[in-house]
């Protein structure tokens, strides 16, 4: 190999290296790490320190670093002093929320049909007024209905 590319090669990873200590440093000061939903932003601390995503992979001592920001992230947000188990039982809250989730979901379902036979009534309603004033005749809701079951798209036109 030449020399250039030697010097290239150790100019990088001195690079890599000097970004690794200042993480390190930033890290011992117990900052407030940037978030985006929820989890360590990356790209805001790679903006921060001048690291771009290839190299967050490619080097070792980031790739640990990244490791311990995700549990600190995770101590962060929870609010103790271990992450939190995602293989941890539900405790009895969740279970209950969930219970009450699905619950009002089947409640909005119901309110949503009874909103759309609401609909439907009120397009019946409309489609009697409408033959009202072209016509002159009143046909009552309960014929319309009878009619609307046979026939999904009553054409009123031509039966007057």
């Amino acid at each position: 190999m030449s020399k250039a590319l030697k010097e290239k090669r150790n100019v990088a990873k001195d690079i890599g290296d000097e970004r690794a200590n200042a993480i390190e440093k930033w890290l011992a000061s117990t900052p407030e790490i940037p978030l985006y939903q929820g989890r360590a932003n990356q790209a805001a601390i790679g903006r921060k320190f001048s690291i771009t995503k290839s190299t967050w992979g490619s080097n070792p001592r980031l790739g640990v670093l990244w490791e311990r920001l995700k549990t600190m992230v995770a101590q962060q947000v929870s609010g103790s002093g271990t992450p939190v188990n995602v293989s941890a039982e539900q405790p009895e809250e969740v279970r209950k929320l969930l219970k009450q989730k699905d619950l009002l979901i089947d409640w909005l379902r119901r309110e949503l049909a009874r909103a759309e036979s609401k609909i439907e009534y009120m397009e019946q309603d409309k489609a009697a007024e409408e033959l009202l004033i072209l016509t002159g005749r009143f046909i009552r809701h309960d014929t319309l209905k009878q009619n609307s079951e046979s026939d999904p798209t009553p054409d009123f036109e031509g039966r007057y």
